[in-house]
C-alpha cells in the first residue's frame, strides 16, 4: 500500500524570476519578449533549429512562438512556416 502525502506541492518560484509584466495583464518571459521584438522587426521563418528572422539566428523555440500565438501576439501561417506580429502586439509594444 502506498502512502500519499497530504501536503500540496509548493510552487516553483525560480521559474517565475524572469517574467516581465505588462500593464494590460499579459506576462511574457524575456525569451518571449526577444522573439516578439524580432517578429516586430520582420517576419520569423521556421528553420530546423527554430524560428528566426535569418538563417544565422538567433533562434526561438517553437514552444516560445506557440505561447505567443496563444496570447494573441503572433500569428502563424497555415503551414507554420512563418510567424508575424499581430496588430494587437504592435499596438501594445511599439512606442
Amino acid at each position: 500500500m502506498t502512502v500519499v502525502s497530504q501536503t500540496p506541492p509548493r510552487p516553483r518560484s525560480s521559474g517565475l524570476a524572469h517574467v516581465t509584466g505588462h500593464p494590460k495583464g499579459i506576462s511574457i518571459t524575456v525569451r518571449q519578449q526577444a522573439a516578439l521584438n524580432a517578429a516586430l522587426a520582420g517576419r520569423l521563418r521556421c528553420y530546423p533549429r527554430g524560428y528566426a528572422v535569418s538563417g544565422s539566428g538567433p533562434f526561438y523555440t517553437p514552444r516560445t512562438i506557440l505561447s505567443l500565438t496563444r496570447a494573441g501576439l503572433l500569428k502563424l501561417s497555415t503551414t507554420m512556416r512563418f510567424a508575424t506580429a499581430t496588430r494587437r502586439a504592435r499596438d501594445m509594444y511599439v512606442n
